[in-house]
């Protein structure tokens, strides 16, 4: 009997989730997408199956390196080496020894060391700007479908800075819980408190990542 293995990127599945919503829940066969904190083309990346099934969106990432990679393999999508922050400016960019944890929460950087024994590899002054500039900017105003969130201790404040009133992605995937290495994550309730306010309901969660999904929208195509 021939099987038939369906291909994920994400850290934990997340991606196949949010195929299904877009395309059972929502009947949205190619969703763009914001992609903050994306890191990578592929390695864990809640995009690479919309790309690769011929969606486009914007993917942001502050590191040089890595942004050089998604250059290199998301030729249709715009790729900017930029931070996202609550305003616009510049910030320190912390390179740690595991480079997906790299933040530019100073506080964060020196936890991850005292508490789990990385290191920093170096510092990098960046650009940093907001989500509504990036939507204003390359997006012509209209809000991506899907908006992924990794920034590594700056996605509560991000989304706190968001315009809701005129930018509401249909579907958000963040990263709620904590870093650990026991397996002792702590969600970050706030934010999640914080999405519902806005409309917003908890459609899954992978203990790292939690979806949510716009509450009208997913009533309406349901």
């Amino acid at each position: 009997m021939k099987k038939n293995f369906c291909k994920s990127y994400s850290q934990c599945g997340e991606d196949m989730i949010l195929n299904f919503i877009f395309h059972k829940a929502l009947k949205i066969k190619k969703p763009t997408y914001l992609d903050i904190g994306a890191y990578d083309p592929y390695e864990d990346s809640n995009t690479a199956i919309f790309y690769e099934n011929g969606s486009t969106g914007i993917n942001v990432e502050p590191n040089r390196e890595r942004y050089k990679k998604i250059v290199k393999e998301r030729k249709r999508d715009i790729n900017l080496n930029l931070g996202i922050s609550h305003k616009e400016g510049s910030a320190d960019l912390y390179i740690v020894s595991s480079e997906k944890m790299s933040t530019l929460v100073g506080s964060k950087a020196r936890r991850l060391f005292t508490s789990h024994g990385m290191s920093t590899e170096s510092i990098q002054k960046i650009k940093v700007t907001t989500v509504n500039k990036i939507i204003e900017k390359y997006c012509k105003g209209v809000c991506p479908d899907l908006l992924s969130l990794d920034a590594e201790g700056m996605d509560l404040a991000i989304l706190r800075s968001v315009n809701w009133k005129k930018y509401s992605p249909v579907v958000i995937c963040a990263e709620t819980a904590s870093y650990s290495t026991n397996g002792n994550e702590e969600k970050d309730t706030r934010l999640i408190t914080y999405l519902e306010s806005k409309g917003y309901m908890v459609y899954a969660d992978t203990r790292i990542n939690t979806i949510f999904i716009k509450k009208d929208r997913y009533v309406n195509h349901s």
